[in-house]
């Protein structure tokens, strides 16, 4: 299993709201680290777990060589994959089969109309 997240600054109203009260999202990792062994288990956790602050999470599972990013707030979780690329939007953030990335933030037009060119470029010759 393997974990990352972005701070997210520049939202949308596709966000809803946030909370001070609930789970730190430090310890939501943590717990998806220790305790979760496939990408369903992180997937439900983070369903269940009473969110706080507007994020963007990745959850990898190498066994089965799959990933999910996850719109994160008190109020919302979206599950987000290659062909459900979120924020919409073919223009600066269009999806990339087997590809799900972020640049910076949520609503970071320039950033992600970049990386999607870098990635684009490199499609097939990106290895670990």
């Amino acid at each position: 299993m393997a974990i990352s997240e972005i701070g997210i600054y520049f939202i949308d109203e596709t966000f809803g709201k946030e909370s001070r009260f609930g789970n730190p999202f430090t310890f939501v990792l943590r717990d998806i680290l220790q305790w979760d062994t496939t990408l369903n288990q992180s997937i439900n956790r983070l369903k269940t777990t009473r969110r706080t602050c507007n994020l963007v999470l990745g959850v990898g599972d190498g066994k089965i060589n799959d990933f999910r990013a996850f719109q994160y707030s008190h109020t919302v979780l979206n599950v987000i994959n290659d062909t459900h690329l979120l924020p919409k939007n073919d223009t600066w953030h269009a999806p990339i089969e087997n590809v799900v990335y972020y640049a910076m933030d949520w609503m970071c037009p320039s950033f992600n109309q970049r990386l999607n060119e870098l990635l684009n470029e490199n499609y097939g010759n990106i290895t670990v």
